[in-house]
């Protein structure tokens, strides 16, 4: 399976078929734009403390603009962002992705936001730990990284539920935020917590086979093979 994919050839369908939860992960398309516009708006109040983008207010046009750069950058091997469902429903659950991390190419960064709807339902965590597997068994990624906002508990705790390696606080990560972004309920510190995750961290965690052995990875090698 590692050979089948690279920063050109990434997986373009994730499936996840565990006992209790079944997800679907695609690439971001033009069809999400309508989907996720409707979560956001759905869930304003709850997702505008720690989520930037969500103040800016974007027509459908804008998210449109900005869901076909996630594609370009998808295929384009920089970064990787997935719309995640649920398998049987369709129900769209969460977003997350994988990007460059720094000045090592093998080093890749994790993150992702749940619909409120869905929050506390272990999808974040399980999202975050396919993405894992998703750097080290299709990138050979030497580290991943994760960040949160010190005051964000709840993303905090699904770090810790992957086995993150905690490296320290990241002082002003993010940037100033407006005053309308203040009075909107955004939050006014600044500092993050970095964590970490190694190639050999990897047989520490418990979670990690059994997860890997439900994950079904789908290249476009194959659809390119038959066109050439």
């Amino acid at each position: 399976m590692k050979n089948q994919f690279s920063r050109e050839l990434p997986p373009i369908k994730i499936q996840y078929q565990g006992k209790d939860k079944q997800l679907l992960f695609l690439p971001f398309s033009g069809e999400c734009v309508k989907t996720v516009r409707k979560a956001v708006e759905n869930g304003y109040e709850h997702l505008t403390k720690f989520l930037p983008w969500v103040h800016q207010h974007n027509s459908i046009e804008e998210q449109a603009k900005i869901f076909m750069r996630f594609a370009s950058t998808f295929y384009g091997g920089n970064e990787y962002s997935f719309a995640v469902y649920e398998a049987a429903t369709q129900e769209f659950l969460l977003c997350c992705s994988l990007y460059n991390e720094g000045r090592n190419p093998r080093a890749l960064a994790t993150g992702y936001w749940t619909t409120p709807k869905h929050q506390n339902k272990g999808y974040a965590t399980l999202a975050c730990q396919i993405m894992v597997i998703t750097a080290f068994e299709c990138f050979q990624a030497d580290r991943v990284g994760i960040n949160c906002n010190e005051e964000n508990l709840a993303s905090k705790r699904v770090i810790e539920k992957c086995g993150f390696h905690y490296e320290g606080k990241i002082r002003n990560y993010m940037m100033e935020p407006t005053e309308e972004m203040l009075k909107n309920g955004f939050c006014k510190n600044r500092t993050h917590l970095g964590f970490s995750l190694l190639p050999e961290d990897l047989k520490s965690l418990s979670w990690y086979k059994d997860i890997l052995k439900a994950t079904v990875f789908t290249s476009c090698l194959g659809d390119l093979l038959k066109i050439i």
